[in-house]
């Protein structure tokens, strides 16, 4: 489920001009908090309205322009369940730190630790020349010998190596 079927879906909820930010493994997370704010506002002649929906340190975050007390309780449900779901699939999850913080299930971790070691070799070959003595050049810029370069470079692949078959499930 995603924003726009939210919307069409609970349209007195009022989620038109709510700023969500957050990936597709918390909408059902959140479903509670907005199916409320639906049946609430139908009866209601002033509205809750949710002014934004975002992941802040690892976690949910609902914000509302009034709350009361069933409200409150949904939101603090959402929130704490979103410590232990993956913010990206909705499997089990946990926080995850190294960067942003973010709570993930193991295939999603090691999928963004990947990309983000992709990332960084990517911005310094584009920076530093497509070329692998450009690198290297780099990294001899950094004060660091050939053999210190090869070393680092060694480790650097060791240590994701060994991270991917810690985390990987093999089947």
């Amino acid at each position: 489920m995603r924003y726009l079927d939210l919307q069409n879906i609970y349209p007195n909820a009022r989620l038109e001009s709510v700023y969500f930010e957050i990936g597709e493994g918390w909408y059902d997370i959140i479903l509670p908090v907005v199916e409320y704010l639906d049946q609430y506002n139908k009866n209601s002649s002033e509205p809750i309205k949710l002014i934004q929906v975002k992941e802040k340190f690892g976690t949910l975050r609902i914000y509302a322009n009034k709350s009361d007390e069933e409200l409150n309780r949904l939101i603090n449900i959402a929130e704490n369940l979103s410590s232990k779901t993956c913010e990206s699939c909705g499997k089990d999850g946990r926080i995850r730190s190294g960067g942003w913080i973010r709570t993930l299930c193991d295939e999603h971790h090691v999928e963004s630790k990947v990309k983000d070691i992709k990332k960084t070799f990517d911005f310094l070959l584009k920076k530093h020349g497509d070329s692998q003595q450009a690198f290297i050049d780099f990294l001899l810029q950094k004060e660091l010998k050939y053999e210190e370069t090869r070393e680092f470079l060694s480790q650097k692949i060791n240590d994701l190596e060994m991270f991917i078959n810690k985390n990987i499930k093999r089947s």
